[in-house]
């Protein structure tokens, strides 16, 4: 899949929930920060309809 524009993700600041790119798989930290699905630039305190949380961000079930 080619890299996304912002507008076809609905990119833009930090998701209400607490969700944002830096906690994402497809979050690319550096300087700049990148994604690998979505057109730079791009910010580790954004969000968009792609976001997958990285699974040392997820919840086990039933907790510990």
């Amino acid at each position: 899949m080619e890299k996304q524009p912002h507008d076809a993700v609905s990119y833009g600041p930090g998701d209400p929930s607490g969700d944002h790119c830096a906690v994402c798989t497809n979050f690319q930290p550096g300087n700049p920060p990148q994604c690998s699905k979505v057109i730079d630039p791009i910010s580790a305190g954004g969000w968009c309809e792609l976001f997958a949380p990285a699974m040392a961000n997820v919840a086990s079930p039933g907790g510990l």
